[in-house]
């Protein structure tokens, strides 16, 4: 019966544990709305509660229905509730950072948009305002480099010295009226960009809010269909879906590795090796291709 308790109390953790381990979807988004469930689960004052049999359902009821009438069965369930009352204070202070600061990434996976369960009001505007800082800050970068780029380009026709520019005023250059017109027409694209930041934010955000997503949904899919309807989102969404949750995926690598490059195959180059990781790792996409 306390193996059963427990087997029931841990499955949570086993689920959260394959969804943030997978290797092909992004799992970092999903991390703290999964671990939001997680601590529900293990908040649930009532999980080892039998008050009576009708009001019992699913594991609760073949529980007792199994150990209910036995003399032990008072003592297992008290030491059960011991075991998740320690696991839910273990989890709170180890998981202290589940606010809006990090948890408006999980906005960049529509099936955890503002109409998800893991939400709490009082953090949807916060979400959504550091959302749009970040869609800014991309936005903006990315025009950087485009002009730096476009003055490399031409930095071959203008960094021939004029003696008409020559100016002793050491403190304040002088600034020719191109000069003054090209700060005008950045000032006005950084005017721009940042409106039409905010204003593509807002409409990915009422979309997915008003979207229902399948079990089997795609999250990298969905971005490939879209990344042209919500251009700057879409920069945004290729920066922080590449990281991964848990170190997993790496210690695979590592494992395969060492599979690999065993003691009678030491003298391997590491392009063999990178060539039968990755043979070993997609062998079954070539098939069913």
């Amino acid at each position: 019966a306390l193996i059963k308790g427990l087997c029931h109390l841990m499955r949570i953790f086993d689920k959260a544990t394959k969804i943030l381990s997978g290797e092909e979807y992004s799992t970092f988004v999903a991390a703290l709305p999964v671990l939001r469930k997680v601590k529900a689960f293990v908040s649930d004052e009532q999980m080892f509660i039998f008050d009576s049999e009708s009001a019992l359902s699913g594991f609760k009821l073949k529980f007792f229905q199994l150990y209910g009438t036995y003399s032990f069965f008072p003592n297992i369930v008290k030491m059960l509730d011991t075991c998740r009352k320690w696991i839910h204070k273990e989890f709170s202070q180890r998981f202290t950072g589940l606010d809006a600061s990090i948890m408006w990434t999980s906005l960049l996976d529509p099936r955890f948009g503002f109409g998800s369960s893991h939400w709490k009001e009082s953090e949807k505007e916060l979400a959504k305002a550091l959302l749009i800082q970040e869609v800014k800050k991309l936005a903006m970068e990315q025009m950087n480099v485009e002009i730096s780029t476009e003055n490399s380009c031409s930095s071959d026709e203008s960094c021939h010295n004029n003696d008409e520019e020559f100016d002793f005023n050491f403190h304040q250059p002088k600034r020719s009226a191109e000069e003054r017109r090209l700060s005008s027409d950045l000032h006005l694209q950084e005017k721009r960009i940042c409106i039409e930041a905010e204003q593509e934010v807002n409409l990915y955000l009422n979309a997915i809010s008003t979207s229902v997503y399948q079990k089997n949904f795609d999250l990298l899919e969905f971005w490939r269909k879209n990344h042209s309807k919500y251009f700057h989102v879409a920069r945004v969404a290729r920066k922080w879906l590449c990281v991964t949750a848990t170190s997993t995926p790496s210690e695979r690598v590592f494992s395969i590795c060492g599979i690999v490059n065993s003691a009678k195959r030491s003298s391997m180059t590491g392009k063999s090796i990178q060539s039968q990781v990755f043979v070993h790792n997609n062998l079954n996409k070539a098939f069913s291709d």
